[in-house]
């Protein structure tokens, strides 16, 4: 029984998602471009991305299933290191289009206090692990991006050790051949100086 009613609530969040798509996913762009949150983006991509992104959320409501959610999080980051986005940017997106979903299943079933219960019991955990997924593709992507940039630093400046090695050798055999034409010259100086010579 209690499975059942786990699955007609989730089936009635979704649909309730579904039918809403255009007015919610519209509300969620408004507020993060007014957050500031879209600067990097064009308005096509602003359209294509949200989309995506909202349609990989209510996918992950209907089946249970994040995989989805993962692929989706992981070429995001990969994107948004790449472009320069910030991870707050990308999370603070997130955690909107969570509080969006949220708010709408309040002003709808805020009449129905056992109703709303249920959906959010059964929403803010699935909302939750999105944005958890979100958050960890970030800081994998980060933690690689940075693991990359040492890696690359090292290689440099063991480059740098090799050249300076080399000029070092270079300087020291040439001083000393100096060394020794020195005491070469003083020596022949010495020699030519010497009476009877």
């Amino acid at each position: 029984m209690i499975n059942n009613d786990k699955k007609r609530v989730s089936q009635e969040i979704v649909k309730h998602f579904k039918d809403n798509s255009d007015a919610l996913r519209q509300r969620w762009v408004k507020e993060m471009t007014a957050s500031g949150l879209l600067n990097h983006l064009t308005l096509d991509e602003v359209e294509t991305e949200s989309q995506v992104i909202y349609n990989t959320c209510v996918s992950c409501f209907a089946t249970g299933n994040y995989k989805g959610a993962e692929k989706y999080a992981q070429a995001m980051a990969e994107k948004g290191v790449l472009e320069g986005m910030k991870t707050e940017e990308i999370i603070g997106g997130m955690l909107t289009l969570r509080d969006v979903y949220g708010r709408s299943l309040f002003y709808k079933y805020r009449e129905k206090q056992a109703i709303l219960d249920e959906m959010l019991m059964l929403y803010e955990p699935v909302a939750n692990k999105i944005l958890s997924i979100v958050a960890m593709a970030f800081v994998e992507e980060k933690t690689r991006n940075l693991e990359e940039r040492v890696k690359e630093r090292t290689s440099e400046l063991e480059e740098k050790i090799k050249e300076l090695e080399k000029f070092s050798r270079l300087t020291v055999g040439r001083e000393l051949r100096m060394m020794e034409l020195k005491k070469t010259i003083k020596e022949i100086k010495s020699k030519s100086e010497e009476p009877g010579k």
